[in-house]
């Protein structure tokens, strides 16, 4: 219904953008009154969270949602999915920010995006999704590999970046819009503003809420990162290590003959 929502909000929003013109310059109109209208734009918006962007991923968010809850067979192809398109979003922060062409906005818009993704309809171990109705607990067998680690690295890779957004991207590491950008923005513009039931400025109380939101993902994701990558390599060595001390090669292969017979024989 989240996703639905948003689908909504998104053809809203669609319908009262500014003239062509001003959607043509990425221009951003503040909801405050009508006598004050100025435009902010950012050089890198319709690249970032353009409007086929945020299509894409909201469509890929509700394919997920549909397939965790109706379509066992299609978990793993939405997690996947959802998986690449968190990776483009954050590769393109992270470089972003490294060579300054993200702004604090764009930063912003990008966390919000990457949250929703993860909160929402990306299940790492697949709690969330039709395996475990169908299965119970015996559905694990079907999460642990690639694609798990994979969700959740990606996910503590989000959760880094956002702890270092909030510490330090609002407070100078990132630019916020001023009138020496290329378009030149309004001084106005250079304040920058986040939602949570009401306006808020990204400095003030809310700036300490997200600083605590994030450190408490940053460690839970690194901690269930580390303690999955010191169980699977421990499992492997110990495979390994069985497989030399017995001599085990031909019963430990993956492959299976239609007549049941082993390579030695």
């Amino acid at each position: 219904m989240l996703l639905l929502l948003l689908l909504a909000v998104e053809v809203v929003n669609s319908s009262t953008l500014p003239s062509s013109r001003a959607f043509e310059n990425n221009s951003l109109k503040p909801r405050d009154g009508a006598e004050h209208h100025f435009h902010c734009r950012t050089p890198g918006a319709s690249s970032f969270y353009g409007i086929g962007v945020r299509m894409g991923v909201y469509f890929a968010q509700l394919q997920a949602w549909v397939a965790n809850t109706f379509l066992s067979r299609e978990v793993a192809s939405s997690g996947d999915r959802n998986t690449m398109f968190l990776i483009a979003l954050v590769t393109a922060m992270i470089k972003s920010s490294i060579v300054h062409t993200l702004e604090q906005l764009d930063g912003l818009i990008l966390m919000q995006i990457c949250a929703g993704g993860m909160f929402s309809s990306l299940s790492i171990w697949g709690y969330r999704t039709k395996r475990y109705v169908e299965e119970g607990p015996t559905a694990i067998r079907w999460f642990g590999g690639f694609g798990t680690h994979a969700r959740l690295l990606i996910c503590t890779v989000i959760s880094f970046y956002g702890l270092w957004f909030w510490v330090f991207g609002v407070t100078g590491s990132l630019d916020p819009m001023s009138p020496h950008d290329d378009p030149p923005n309004p001084e106005e513009c250079s304040e920058l503003f986040t939602f949570m039931f009401v306006k808020l400025a990204v400095d003030g109380p809310i700036r300490i809420f997200y600083i605590s939101f994030w450190s408490f993902w940053t460690l839970y994701y690194s901690t269930m990162l580390l303690a999955a990558l010191f169980l699977g390599g421990y499992a492997k060595t110990a495979t390994v290590v069985s497989l030399v001390r017995y001599r085990d090669w031909a019963g430990a292969a993956r492959l299976r003959f239609s007549t049941g017979f082993k390579y030695r024989e």
